[in-house]
């Protein structure tokens, strides 16, 4: 592609580098950082540039010897304007080439740009074939300088190597979390999304889109639940209650096998546990607890207990204080868990579906419960895409309840439940979908607006990232720190970035991008009231005014 002379913005001066260059602009011409520049090579040929760094400045003005307004004001006043001269830092990107399948692919070349080299703004054709290859893609927006030049990222980068959309509070990173999950769906992709403000219940897409959106509350089927997964939600470990432990395991078992043999609802009913639900393991764990909690107190524990026809639970001696803990936790759990954990309650993983996305509204639920719900259903997704994998290898039909693959996952304030300080359940079941997604079809993609706060580990293998505003220091070294294709002349620009802004870096992109985001066209929830609009809606009480029954309180 050759170049216009109309766009030629500058010259190359100083020493130069295979990966650097900077150059002088033209009387007149401000470049801007971000923007794509080709610098003409000693072959003819050119490379294809990044500007990361800008300086202006004044011939009459420059130096040190000026140190007061008005001493600047006197020398314009004699002058008249000031001539401008503007400079520029370019990382040299590679040299675009010709690919097979029709795309361009970037080769950087061995020896450095001469000075004296001009400086193009970049041709607009040879950008899109970068920013905007052949094939579908996710179609984010465009770049912040070429608004004629789209920037689509690569689904199969974007769910095998991971995402993580970062920013502070305001910055546009909700918007740009609808706007991919809305390309996705076009694309008949599988999205689900664990939503702990309900942000985004009552999700619709924008006019004319294709695909659903469906909110779901946030139930665990609780037969579904692991020993592990029991024990974690009751607080018990066997490296410090191995007595309580082993007794939840005999629970959880004979539980087991009183359902299979259709004796569950019967015992439950005889122990008499409050509000029973059919079927439920949690209930029968209870009702086993109480039958045999009683048979001690009773002096008839002489070893197994008989709960039915080929069931029997094993105790000790002294086994009183283990069970009373033990039943407690468990009734506290049946208590305070009750709107999560239900034996009617549909896996959410089975809710999947081509061109759809689930979104699972957390808002109700607190920290503990929402680690578990999330880790659950993490662990869960990954095990049965092992499964699907598994049957397709052996050219066997996957399970009736396996998910459609592959699968977005989309995790919104991350660094609540994949903290960097402490375990939790889903920060484990996080980081083996990061180490083990990508061979079955599981993609993760965090979302915070606290960077120093995610787990190093996990934050590290989500390759890709969207970056939007990010001021404090410690979040752009921790930023910088975790991403291989982040420099520090980008680093530093974070900070400057306007809402909806994003520096967007790693494979599912060819190059770094800074880019203006769309506006997402749908309707979502968790936009932030608006204080007048609310205080003038409510406006119906008089100012000052005071609630009847309460004026003896106001002094």
């Amino acid at each position: 592609m050759s170049l216009r002379e109309v766009d030629r913005l500058g010259t190359v001066v100083e020493v130069t580098t295979p990966s650097q260059v900077e150059f002088v602009a033209e009387e007149g011409v401000v470049p801007e950082i971000g923007d794509y520049v080709a610098v003409v090579h000693g072959d003819g040929s050119w490379i294809l540039g990044m500007i990361t760094h800008v300086e202006r400045g004044s011939r009459e003005l420059s130096g040190k010897s000026l140190l007061s307004a008005s001493e600047a004001d006197r020398i314009i006043e004699l002058v008249g304007e000031p001539s401008h001269w503007s400079r520029a830092r370019v990382k040299l990107l590679g040299r675009v080439v010709e690919r097979g399948d029709g795309n361009v692919g970037l080769v950087l070349p061995r020896t450095p740009p001469p000075s004296g080299a001009g400086v193009y703004r970049a041709p607009a054709q040879a950008l899109r074939r970068v920013f905007a290859p052949r094939g579908p893609g996710v179609d984010v927006g465009h770049l912040l300088t070429r608004e004629d030049v789209r920037v689509l990222l690569d689904p199969n980068e974007m769910i095998s190597r991971h995402l993580a959309v970062l920013a502070v509070t305001g910055a546009g990173k909700s918007n740009a979390v609808a706007v991919i999950v809305e390309k996705v769906l076009e694309l008949n992709g599988v999205v689900l999304l664990f939503d702990p403000h309900s942000e985004y219940s009552g999700m619709t897409l924008s006019p004319g889109a294709s695909g659903s959106v469906i909110t779901v509350d946030p139930k665990i089927n609780v037969n579904s639940l692991s020993l592990s997964e029991f024990s974690y939600l009751l607080g018990i470990n066997f490296e410090k209650a191995a007595r309580q432990y082993i007794y939840l395991r005999r629970l959880w078992r004979a539980s087991w096998s009183l359902r299979g043999k259709d004796l569950l609802d019967s015992v439950v009913r005889e122990a008499g546990v409050d509000d029973p639900e059919p079927g439920n393991i949690l209930d029968g764990m209870i009702a086993i607890a109480e039958v045999v909690k009683d048979a001690v107190e009773a002096g008839e524990a002489s070893g197994a207990i008989p709960l039915g026809p080929g069931v029997s639970f094993a105790v000790d001696r002294d086994a009183k204080n283990s069970l009373y803990g033990l039943l407690s936790r468990l009734t506290h759990l049946k208590e305070t868990k009750r709107a999560l954990l239900s034996a009617a309650a549909p896996e959410i993983v089975s809710l999947l579906d081509n061109g759809r996305a689930v979104v699972v509204d957390m808002g109700p639920l607190g920290e503990d419960a929402a680690d578990v719900l999330v880790g659950h259903t993490l662990t869960t997704l990954l095990s049965r895409a092992k499964q699907v994998i598994a049957a397709r290898r052996v050219g066997g039909r996957p399970p009736e309840d396996a998910p459609p693959l592959p699968v977005m996952v989309v995790l919104e304030e991350a660094h609540i439940l994949i903290p960097g300080d402490r375990d939790t359940y889903t920060r484990h079941a996080a980081s083996r979908v990061a180490r083990e997604g990508r061979k079955f079809g599981v993609g993760l993609t965090l979302v915070s607006q606290r960077p120093k706060r995610l787990d190093p580990d996990v934050l590290s293998q989500m390759i890709n990232k969207i970056i939007l505003k990010v001021v404090e220091p410690e979040d752009q070294a921790y930023v910088r720190r975790a991403t291989e294709f982040l420099s520090e002349d980008l680093v530093g620009y974070l900070p400057s970035l306007n809402v909806g802004e994003a520096v967007i870096v790693g494979p599912m992109v060819r190059l770094p991008a800074i880019v203006k985001v769309d506006l997402f066209g749908g309707v979502r929830g968790g936009e932030s009231l608006r204080a007048i609009e609310e205080w003038a809606r409510a406006g119906g009480r008089g100012p000052g005014s005071v609630p009847g029954g309460y004026a003896d309180l106001v002094r």
